[in-house]
């Protein structure tokens, strides 16, 4: 029998942030950089349930029935943006050479753009939204769908707060900054040893997930420049084979395993370009091909195809043959691969068509 879902805990955000570059990159510079940023940033605070959390943490909190939320304005469909002006827009990009007047955010914002935390139902004393205490969507909800992943899943949660809303489902998040879900053993560059927290956080995950009985997962991460031992950075087939195991161990009777695909990355730190090139914007975009080497999209849909599972794409909401870093006047990237909450809310209605909830 499905558990009663209440909400407990509060809010809280895990963001990364790189380092800002002047000018762009080789692409080998470019994997080069991600893959020492993935996994020395600081993570969420965690759950006092989790792995590697405080022994200080309260062990018990007050259950919340949703009557004790903050109200969330409800989200017609009408105003989520349709598919077709977001492939338009993306398009229309690639001529814009002034930096728009109107920048959304303003470019002094674009950095620190995180997932929009005011929109979502949690109490405010405990900040663990990462460990699937809070609820988000529609907490009176009748199906639960469940966000897994690293810093990924966090600059989604924007988008996905809306889709859910709109559709009637709860939303639960489980994240980890820096240390993405496949099921794959990493290694932590900061502290030059086998990432075994991250490893022990799959598998309390996992069996959060087999807890929490939701109706779907939505699965996403940062796939670039993953190290998996001292030297080495996870290959395509090793991606795919921990993505694999992954949806394999979350297999359930009537659940949907949905992937949600990675982003292509820009060659320097979005803000920081813009501010550096506000009379050619362009010179901060990307070829696709570029925006895309590293990034193991393929192996994300080869894995999710032969389990069996959805798999969305995200490219063509960021690129043509061509990425770029402004789009229908909206700051595309806090960083090179982080998405601001901004254009993630303007993405909600494309990715609302792509997961199909109300279906």
């Amino acid at each position: 029998m499905r558990m009663t879902r209440r909400v407990i805990g509060a809010l809280g955000a895990a963001a990364l942030l790189t380092a800002c570059a002047p000018a762009g990159p080789s692409p080998h510079d470019l994997a080069a950089r991600a893959a020492t940023t993935a996994t020395s940033t600081p993570t969420a605070p965690t759950d006092s349930t989790a792995p590697g959390a405080s022994s200080a943490a309260s062990t018990s909190t007050p259950v919340r029935s949703p009557s004790t939320l903050p109200v969330v304005s409800a989200v017609s469909a009408d105003d989520l943006v349709p598919t077709a002006e977001v492939l338009a827009a993306v398009a229309a990009a690639r001529s814009v050479v002034e930096l728009p007047a109107d920048l959304q955010p303003a470019l002094s914002d674009g950095s620190t753009d995180y997932e929009d935390l005011k929109v979502t139902g949690c109490a405010k004393e405990v900040r663990r939204p990462e460990a699937g205490e809070c609820v988000y969507g529609d907490v009176n909800g009748s199906r639960l769908l469940v966000l897994l992943g690293d810093s990924h899943a966090g600059m989604w949660l924007t988008a996905i707060h809306l889709v859910a809303l709109d559709a009637g489902w709860q939303v639960r998040m489980l994240s980890k900054a820096g240390c993405p879900s496949v099921l794959l053993d990493f290694w932590d560059r900061t502290n030059q040893r086998p990432h075994t927290d991250c490893t022990e956080y799959h598998d309390w995950a996992v069996a959060r997930i087999d807890e929490l009985e939701p109706d779907a997962v939505v699965i996403t991460n940062a796939s670039i420049g993953q190290p998996v031992t001292r030297n080495d950075n996870a290959t395509a087939a090793d991606w795919s084979t921990g993505l694999a195991s992954l949806l394999d161990r979350l297999s359930a009777p009537g659940r949907r395993l949905i992937v949600l695909g990675d982003v292509p990355v820009l060659p320097a730190p979005n803000p920081d370009c813009l501010a550096a090139n506000r009379d050619d914007i362009r010179r901060c975009g990307s070829d696709r091909d570029t925006a895309l080497l590293g990034v193991l999209v393929e192996a994300e849909r080869t894995a999710a195809i032969e389990a069996d599972a959805a798999y969305v794409s995200t490219v063509n909401w960021f690129c043509t043959d061509w990425c770029g870093p402004v789009i229908a006047d909206r700051q595309v990237f806090r960083n090179q691969y982080h998405v601001t909450a901004t254009y993630s809310r303007y993405l909600a209605g494309a990715l609302a068509a792509s997961l199909r909830l109300g279906a």
